[in-house]
């Protein structure tokens, strides 16, 4: 948390120092903190609430019991609230102080973002338990292998929009003002009828001067998270009934031949050996069976997409002054760089680091099988590197070709980001070790656990590690930085070690966390 506050501090400072380049308001880096806040609090309210309104054990008992409707709803929106916000306040909070701080605020900003945080993270959750509950209501849980198609058609957009970003699009940015704007607008449109827009507004007016007061910006809030709570009750109220009859009900007539598959899959996976083809078939079949699993995978799968889909606007970064053209292509190879580690962090947040916690009261039977925890946990990071890099690698290329940079930078981004996902997921399957949890009612527990707190923290870590020495190479190629042009030799051999550096850093720590995880579980049973 102290990193979070200096480092957004420092940056804070830093662009109000360089005001004559481009001035950048308080509400424009407030909006994207907000925004990129309000997408994982969608998310992680969604799965939560699936979780506590269908999977927990004592539903039949809360049922049955002579509570009103009412307290039931309330009880549930606010444990929602509660297990999907303490790990946004722990980071967003000492982000959002840094404000304060640099702008030298009185006590009225901390009241204001007191007052705009409240509803902010009520409404995500009575949004998620409406979703939840109508698409439980209608749709039954069984039918996962139409939602994994709803995945793939979702996955193809992605790939149509990464292709369309090598054609030149319709929108440009005509200078460095027009480009800041658009900073705050990388994942969703940040309009004014977004609650990350009234709340950065309502906070940003008690930094700078304001033509509107902070309170201006709250009714909207307010009034949107009460149309929003009321919404999700009359929904709970009168849907979820016959929603929690059809998630305790079985689907017939649906026949599944294991010994097919089995045989289809050995045909496909030839050069893998046996113990590999067992443990991958088995998660791909959890995987495809676990409806939290693919709710989860759509949900990350749609905010990729809306990230590069936005991205585009970008693409007329060649259309500014020569002066500053590679210093602003740099600085957003960097933003997309990050933006992308962490897109790939929460991916492993919620599907890697569970995966051995996911095992549940069936672990004892890779215990008791010819597998030992070492090889076990390399096929885990083999199994989850392969996905997770295709993807990580799909989002840097498509920023890099947003940008128009050059093919090499496009090739090196692909290479950072295969070297930096081995990292990320190695830590994943690390820490996911040492705090597997195999007694859970529902999968949503163990992404909102202390322990991918820890996971979270410790990639973020990762991440600004691995962001130096690319920040170094990006920033080389604008000569005003460096104070001499470099030529195309010198910058070839700094990509190199640049390379280099990041396969030193993501491999000894995927060794030493794999190492961690495997001494974890041999401890525990000790």
């Amino acid at each position: 948390m102290g990193g979070i506050f200096v480092g957004t501090e420092r940056a804070l400072i830093y662009s109000r120092q360089n005001e004559h380049l481009a001035y950048l308001p308080a509400e424009l880096p407030l909006g994207l903190l907000l925004l990129v806040l309000f997408m994982m609090l969608l998310l992680s309210n969604a799965v939560a609430a699936f979780g506590a309104l269908f999977m927990a054990r004592d539903l039949e008992l809360l049922l049955a019991s002579p509570i009103t409707r009412g307290t039931f709803f309330f009880g549930k929106l606010f444990e929602v609230c509660l297990n999907s916000s303490w790990m946004a306040i722990i980071i967003a909070g000492p982000a959002i102080a840094a404000f304060g701080s640099c702008f030298h605020a009185g006590i009225s900003f901390y009241i204001t973002c007191l007052l705009a945080v409240i509803p902010y993270f009520l409404l995500p959750s009575s949004i998620a338990l409406i979703v939840v509950t109508l698409f439980t209501r209608f749709i039954s849980l069984a039918r996962t292998r139409e939602l994994m198609i709803l995945c793939v058609a979702l996955f193809l957009t992605l790939l149509y929009i990464a292709s369309q970003l090598i054609s030149p699009g319709e929108n440009s940015v005509q200078n460095v003002n027009d480009l800041l704007g658009l900073i705050a607008v990388l994942s969703v449109p940040n309009t004014d009828w977004m609650p990350s827009f009234w709340a950065a507004h309502a906070m940003a007016a008690e930094l700078e001067f304001s033509n509107m007061p902070s309170l201006s910006y709250l009714a909207p809030l307010y009034t949107s998270t009460a149309v929003a709570i009321a919404l999700s009750y009359l929904t709970v109220r009168f849907c979820y009934d016959e929603a929690f009859t059809r998630s305790r009900s079985l689907v017939h007539g649906r026949k599944r031949s294991s010994q097919v598959t089995h045989d289809l899959f050995a045909k496909l996976t030839p050069f893998l050996s046996s113990d590999a083809r067992a443990l991958v078939s088995k998660e791909l079949k959890s995987f495809a069976r676990d409806i939290t699993q693919t709710l989860q995978l759509f949900l990350l799968l749609g905010i990729i997409v809306i990230y590069l889909y936005n991205f585009r606007v970008l693409q007329g970064v060649d259309s500014l002054p020569a002066g500053v053209r590679l210093w602003w292509q740099a600085f957003l190879m960097i933003i997309n760089i990050s933006i992308g580690d962490f897109v790939i962090t929460a991916i492993c947040t919620r599907f890697v680091f569970p995966s051995i916690s996911l095992e549940g009261a069936s672990f004892w039977i890779l215990q008791s099988a010819p597998l030992t925890l070492q090889r076990l946990l390399c096929l885990k990071f083999w199994i989850w590197y392969l996905p997770v890099a295709f993807i990580a690698g799909l989002i840097f290329a498509a920023g890099a070709l947003a940008l128009r940079a050059d093919v090499a930078v496009i090739i090196l981004n692909v290479i950072s980001s295969a070297v930096i996902c081995y990292g990320i997921v190695g830590l994943a399957i690390g820490f996911g070790a040492h705090f597997a949890n195999f007694d859970w009612e529902h999968a949503s527990q163990l992404a909102a656990s202390f322990g991918s707190l820890v996971f979270m923290l410790s990639s973020t870590t990762l991440i600004v590690l691995n962001l130096i020495p690319t920040g170094v190479l990006m920033f080389m190629r604008d000569p005003e930085t460096i104070g001499r042009v470099i030529n195309t030799g010198e910058w070839y051999c700094a990509a190199i070690a640049h390379i280099a550096i990041l396969i030193v850093i993501n491999v000894r720590t995927k060794q030493w966390a794999l190492a961690f995880g495997e001494n974890s579980l041999i401890n525990r049973w000790k």
